[in-house]
């Protein structure tokens, strides 16, 4: 073999050499850059109740004529979701609401709420996004009742109708922030690094104390 293939070679070598090092050490930055950002959850702001407010019971019909209690008496907890046909981050989605609904049956009560359009217009929209297994309320009355006017929004609700979290859902992360303040018992991201858990007596949060232990499972 020629001097000037072996030195090939070893240039070849050395340049793999380099860049394997060059990939570990900005595979440790990127890491480390993770590790800085901040969580993200559901973003609270103001609407909707008060966290720790006791909500009023609700009944209602659904769009499949079904009676619909708020909250469930017979799951711990009740989720509640305001969709709107129209908005683009309520169909991106649905996907990651069925997906909840099924994975956390046995012990979450998945109910959509609309505040807009009529019940044929919101079957319709609920066939079309695959949700028309899961009860669907189409009521005016209920943005009043809950004090949300934006979607999609969630609340979180325990069996005594206790607001836990609440939330803006535009993304399958903001949602199952939302899920987690049940395993948690803290109700959002920032009262987590703080060290400070629900305190569903009062509205406020305190260190240790926490909801009761929940069994849902991550989706």
């Amino acid at each position: 073999m020629s001097p000037f293939l072996i030195g090939s070679y070893v240039a070849i070598w050395i340049i793999v050499a380099l860049l394997t090092m060059a990939m570990a050490a900005l595979a440790r930055q990127i890491g480390l850059l993770h590790q800085r950002l901040p969580q993200t959850g559901a973003r609270m702001g103001n609407i909707g109740p008060n966290l720790g407010e006791t909500a009023k019971p609700f009944v209602a019909q659904d769009i499949n004529g079904q009676t619909v209690y708020i909250p469930d008496p017979e799951k711990p907890y009740t989720l509640l979701i305001f969709v709107s046909d129209g908005c683009s981050s309520c169909e991106q989605l649905a996907p990651a609401i069925i997906a909840t609904a099924k994975q956390e049956q046995k012990h979450l009560k998945v109910v959509l709420i609309a505040f807009n359009g009529d019940e044929a217009s919101n079957r319709a929209y609920a066939q079309k996004r695959g949700l028309s297994h899961l009860p669907f309320i189409s009521s005016s009355e209920s943005a009043v009742h809950f004090q949300v006017f934006t979607t999609p929004y969630a609340v979180l609700l325990d069996p005594k109708g206790v607001v836990v979290t609440k939330g803006l859902v535009n993304r399958r992360e903001h949602l199952d922030s939302i899920i987690n303040a049940a395993e948690t018992g803290y109700a959002s991201i920032q009262a987590m690094i703080a060290g400070k858990k629900f305190n569903g007596n009062n509205g406020a949060s305190r260190e240790g104390q926490s909801l009761p232990e929940s069994s849902i499972e991550k989706g």
